[in-house]
């Protein structure tokens, strides 16, 4: 195994201030000195990224703030003693902002990015920060700005920075309340990781939602782990990995946004993003094993677990429907069923009426069925649609396998946790889609779902 030592660490910072004394000898500034000797280290990902992690806290905790001190220290408020300063610095500022913000935004706006984007870009790129000062300060050191001129400037690289945050959060609060108020489409999200995994979960909703899906607004989602992706790679990345949903979605004449990140930290970066995005349902896919009915090695077993306790953070998380899909083989066009416990999977009758009136023939397994409204509404569902329902009373989880492995079985998330005690049954039984319903509504005769 590779490592950089104290001695190579050393050797690296010698290069560094030979550099920049180099570069200060012959008149240019040692910034550039120091730049250059970044831009000559190996290309190498991994040892560039072991470099920074080694010298960024101590240039983040000493020399950072060292610098804004010195900065501060030469910045002399006072210099701005008349109106006619005054109103330079506010000219500055004023040319500052219209000419970065509006500039940028405009320039993204002709290139085809929605106007909160374009503001978005516009804004950030207003920002000067650092590397405004660092100029600043090597102007002054030269003798090309005034001191005057130098206060003003730092003042309008300040205000510039300060103003971003802001900024964003108004831009946010405005296009959110707009989108709000014009939007009357329901917003459905699914997170997958293989290719395939985007077209099943595209024909999990399908399933769900039939003829109205048209009418809904779709996401999909796919993020990469890791930091390390070469941004050149990355469009390429994303490509692939959306190929065969594009064209279940052209199939189904549906149109699916696609959102793709790269990121190490892919259970925030959801959560963030479907707080963001405040939709009516999100759907996960967990592969073949989900909760409790977990076999194989230890190593299996402990990965497995990780990823399970992954999708138990996000459901937790957001207040939305989640369903996660946990697929065994399933197959299109093939029996669908539903596990009905009672009241409180009455959020599911939703679902269940809409499959029905796009035609599908369901089976439903019932417990827990002693309440007599839930039976009526049993009743109401055969009368309604003559033929297409056939029920299953059952006590144990066992009578749910059934030879139908590629089939589908829908359950809530209370339902599935009080079935997933015997995990040697659940293993058995067909692909699942359990529903988490939203955490914002209750109903009296729910329990404890959430």
């Amino acid at each position: 195994r590779e490592a950089i030592n104290k001695t190579f660490v050393a050797f690296i910072l010698l290069i560094l201030i030979i550099s920049s004394c180099l570069t200060e000898i012959i008149g240019i500034h040692a910034l550039f000195g120091a730049f250059m000797a970044g831009v000559v280290m190996p290309s190498n990902l991994g040892f560039r990224k072991v470099m920074m992690e080694k010298v960024e806290d101590i240039s983040l905790v000493f020399f950072l703030p060292l610098f804004f001190a010195f900065t501060g220290l030469r910045t002399e408020i006072g210099l701005i003693n008349s109106p006619e300063l005054w109103m330079v610095c506010l000219l500055l500022v004023t040319v500052a902002v219209v000419g970065k913000l509006g500039g940028c935004a405009i320039a993204a706006r002709l290139v085809g990015e929605s106007w909160k984007d374009s503001l978005t870009i516009g804004t950030l790129m207003n920002t000067r920060g650092l590397m405004e000062l660092v100029a600043l300060n090597i102007g002054y050191e030269m003798g090309v700005l005034p001191p005057s001129i130098f206060v003003i400037l730092v003042i309008m690289a300040l205000v510039t920075t300060f103003m971003t945050t802001p900024l964003l959060h108004l831009v946010e609060h405005i296009f959110v309340r707009r989108e709000e108020k014009l939007s009357l489409k329901h917003k459905l999200i699914f997170c997958f990781g293989r290719p395939e995994s985007g077209r099943v979960l595209l024909s999990i909703y399908d399933l769900l939602f039939g003829k109205q899906l048209k009418k809904n607004h779709l996401i999909a989602a796919h993020y990469t782990v890791g930091t390390d992706l070469n941004p050149l790679n990355a469009e390429h990345y994303a490509s692939e990995s959306f190929a065969l949903l594009n064209q279940q979605a052209a199939r189904l004449n549906i149109q699916v946004d696609n959102h793709y990140r790269v990121t190490d930290k892919l259970v925030q970066e959801i959560i963030h993003f479907v707080r963001k995005e405040h939709p009516d349902m999100l759907l996960l896919g967990a592969g073949s094993h989900y909760r409790s009915d977990i076999p194989g090695t230890p190593g299996a077993i402990l990965w497995l677990t990780l990823f399970r306790d992954k999708i138990d953070e996000i459901m937790e998380q957001v207040k939305c429907p989640v369903a996660v899909f946990v697929n065994r083989q399933y197959r299109e066009g093939t029996t669908v069923s539903f596990v009905l416990g009672g009241m409180i999977d009455l959020f599911l009758f939703s679902y269940l009426d809409k499959m029905l009136q796009n035609g599908h023939s369901v089976r439903l397994f019932l417990f827990d069925t002693d309440d007599e409204e839930f039976r009526g509404r049993i009743d109401n569902l055969q009368v309604r649609y003559p033929g297409q329902t056939m029920i299953v009373w059952f006590e144990e989880v066992e009578n749910l396998v059934t030879e139908e492995k590629d089939g589908l079985l829908i359950m809530s998330h209370l339902s599935y946790t009080k079935l997933s005690e015997d995990e040697a049954v659940m293993r058995e039984l067909s692909s699942l889609l359990v529903i988490r319903r939203n955490k914002n509504t209750r109903d009296k005769n729910e329990g404890l779902e959430n």
